[in-house]
């Protein structure tokens, strides 16, 4: 894996844990309201979580949850939790890195 981002390595590795023939899924109906009453396997559970529509309350319900299942296998929902942010991650580096067309800001401040 020499020479990939961490952004690409934790992709793949959220990408396996989701994969078929048994993805690892959150249960919907145990979070409630906005989600459907079933397993939802952990790509589209970021399709919903990410959505612009989606409200703040259910992010944070989804999240509070997977940070629960921390407790109990770590490593996994480690990974999980990086995947679900990873689309946010993702613009905030793309903001935080300067484009090879723009002078950098100036940090100078006049008197």
């Amino acid at each position: 894996m020499a020479g990939l981002s961490p952004f690409t390595i934790l992709e793949q590795t959220f990408g396996l844990l989701g994969a078929e023939p048994r993805p690892l899924t959150v249960d919907g109906q145990r979070l409630g309201p906005g989600l459907p009453a079933r397993p939802i396997p952990l790509g589209e559970l970021r399709s919903i979580v990410s959505h612009p529509t989606t409200s703040y309350d259910l992010q944070i319900r989804v999240l509070e949850a997977v940070i629960d299942n921390l407790r109990q296998e770590q490593a996994v929902w480690v990974v999980v939790l990086g995947g679900l942010l990873l689309p946010g991650m993702r613009r905030l580096a793309s903001h935080m890195t300067p484009s090879p067309r723009r002078a950098p800001a100036s940090h100078q401040v006049e008197a």
